[in-house]
């Protein structure tokens, strides 16, 4: 594991050697960590011992506003802060860590090891309550599915409060391979840089940043060690994959979609490189250890990796695992023959414009291509907003005529910039209000 800014490292044999050693060091009674989830070796350090001493981690953006942090202390009454400036009720422990001063008495299950929120932003006060074999086995089935080996080396391009973000670190250290703990941008150059020094092997990103890497030339950016590339976080733009495989392709390797949710762990499906060409548009198959079924259309999701349950306060935190291995992911989709799945949308997404039936993220996929989009439904319309100059009245209608609409009920209207949330997600509440 190496740190970006400073350029410390920790073998695997020495970070193993400095978890054992600082896990000795927290009490016994078993307790909750609200973490600033910092890309830092001595954060991820102080985060990991308290796993492995068997406590439990709430995981949160550093840059978490004053409001949302109380917000998350008054509900959850965690035991240490780690990685933020001093608060009321908590006495230092360290430059690092704050202890309560006085502990609260609802006890936490044996099992609890890890809490995300639903949505990436930790800003709602539901969060998904993770088992330590949910995190271990989602960790070990990912560097299985992509096969991953102690040559490899990926970056944190993700923040860490996310379920995608944190896979790449928890599955590359599964495998023993390089996790370069990095807050730069891919669209930065210093990030690439760093990936040339390093020798990254492996690219992850949401649909956002594939989308933003195809207006650059990354054959130039990135060093000739990177030949995998990995999406999820939402539905890619067919094309979009198409084009990235055979960009990783020339590179001797390809690009993995994959589908997950937080209630997970991380992700549930992985389509493998030398399927793309053929089942372009499917998910692919169930990670190792998983399986998936049809129920009414709605994809439902069963394995190790399925979360105890949800958590929106302390009460919540002593109660055990409520799902038992399976999960309704809410999402329409089918298999086909082969086990492979084909996601066919989001039940609060899918709409109806003229009687025909949408999935709005297909709608915004597929206006990508003309910049960073966003699609709503407003009366009998669908809207459509761009950020950047509106596609030309041929380029209109032909995106109407692929959705089956006529151009005169698809309105286009261009805005400053498409509202993002910290896991490279649109905002959605931020999006009405711009309309």
């Amino acid at each position: 594991m190496i740190d970006a800014v400073d350029g410390r490292s920790l073998s695997h044999a020495r970070l193993a050697e400095r978890l054992d050693r600082e896990a000795a060091l927290w009490p016994a009674r078993k307790g909750l960590a609200l973490v600033a989830a910092a890309p830092r070796l001595d954060r991820v350090c102080r985060w990991l011992s308290l796993m492995r001493a068997g406590h439990a981690v709430m995981l949160v953006p550093p840059e978490l506003t004053p409001a949302r942090l109380d917000r998350l202390i008054e509900r959850y009454c965690p035991d240490w802060l780690l990685g933020w400036p001093s608060r009321p009720g908590y006495a230092d422990l360290d430059a690092e860590v704050q202890a309560v001063e006085r502990p609260d008495p609802r006890p936490l299950h044996e099992d609890l090891c890890l809490l995300l929120s639903t949505s990436g932003s930790s800003g709602a006060p539901r969060m998904v309550r993770l088992s330590r074999r949910a995190v271990a086995a989602n960790a070990t089935s990912i560097a299985q599915a992509l096969a991953l080996t102690p040559q490899d080396c990926v970056a944190t391009t993700l923040p860490l409060s996310y379920s995608y973000g944190l896979s790449l670190l928890h599955s590359h250290l599964a495998a023993g391979a390089t996790v370069i703990l990095s807050g730069q941008s891919v669209l930065e150059r210093g990030f690439w840089d760093i990936a040339g020094q390093y020798g990254l092997t492996f690219l992850a990103g949401v649909p956002f940043v594939w989308q933003s890497l195809r207006r650059l030339d990354l054959d130039a950016l990135a060093p000739a060690s990177l030949r995998f590339a990995t999406q999820a976080g939402g539905r890619l733009d067919p094309r979009l994959i198409e084009y990235f495989h055979t960009l990783m392709a020339r590179r001797g390797g390809g690009l993995f979609t994959m589908y997950g949710q937080t209630e997970a762990t991380a992700r549930m499906t992985v389509l493998p490189p030398d399927q793309v060409p053929v089942r372009l548009g499917s998910v692919g198959r169930p990670i190792p250890g998983g399986h998936v079924t049809i129920r009414d259309g709605v994809v439902v999701y069963g394995g190790d990796n399925v979360m105890m349950g949800y958590g929106e306060s302390r009460d919540d935190l002593g109660r055990g695992d409520e799902l038992a291995g399976v999960l309704d992911t809410g999402d329409y989709g089918r298999l086909d023959g082969d086990g492979y799945v084909w996601l066919e949308g989001r039940a609060g997404r899918v709409v109806k414009v003229m009687g025909l039936r949408l999935d709005l993220d297909e709608v915004q996929a597929r206006a990508a291509l003309f910049g960073s989009a966003a699609a709503l439904v407003r009366g009998d319309d669908l809207l459509v907003l761009v950020a950047g100059p509106l596609p030309d009245s041929a380029a209109r209608a032909a995106f109407a005529a692929e959705l089956g609409l006529p151009p005169v009920v698809v309105r286009w209207r261009q805005v400053a910039a498409i509202p993002w949330a910290g896991n490279g997600k649109i905002d959605l509440a931020a999006l009405e209000a711009l309309v």
